[in-house]
């Protein structure tokens, strides 16, 4: 009898397993799992791709409307600077320039000078300080119709 060594039973296990695992796989995978699973990757690259399209238009849309708002910030910069130097040509500017830079006033104006006068405290108009209540003491004049 021929002595058997220890590769050539685990050469022949391993035939036998890779043997049944292609058995295994030839059952498994049939003309239609096949052709199913072809159609499943497909659907899942065609998914991942249109997502993509859809961020990368999401993106320029946004840069898009952007511009659009920089451009009428523009446009509105541009219309208030031509309205201001319409402003700087009217007769009521010269005027008022000439006798703010001259220190002139126009016939029958007057010049008021008003005293300067410092407040001590908001509160108190009148001079006197005023005492703060209690809570309790606010309320029961509030309730019975002391007003003070």
């Amino acid at each position: 009898m021929p002595r058997l060594s220890y590769y050539s039973i685990i050469g022949w296990y391993n035939n036998l397993v890779l043997d049944k695992l292609k058995q295994q796989l030839h059952k498994f995978w049939t003309p239609q799992r096949i052709i199913m699973a072809i159609v499943v990757v497909a659907v899942l690259i065609w998914v991942v791709s249109t997502i993509q399209v859809l961020n990368n238009n999401y993106n320029l849309q946004r840069q898009v409307d952007n511009a659009i708002l920089d451009n009428q910030v523009t446009e509105l910069e541009n219309e208030n600077l031509r309205l201001e130097q319409m402003y700087y040509q009217t007769d009521e500017y010269m005027d008022l320039s000439a006798r703010s830079l001259l220190g002139k006033a126009a016939p029958g104006e007057h010049l008021v000078i008003l005293p300067r006068v410092e407040h001590e405290d908001a509160g108190s108009t009148d001079g006197t300080a005023t005492v703060q209540k209690s809570n309790l003491d606010q309320w029961l004049d509030f309730l019975f119709g002391q007003h003070n």
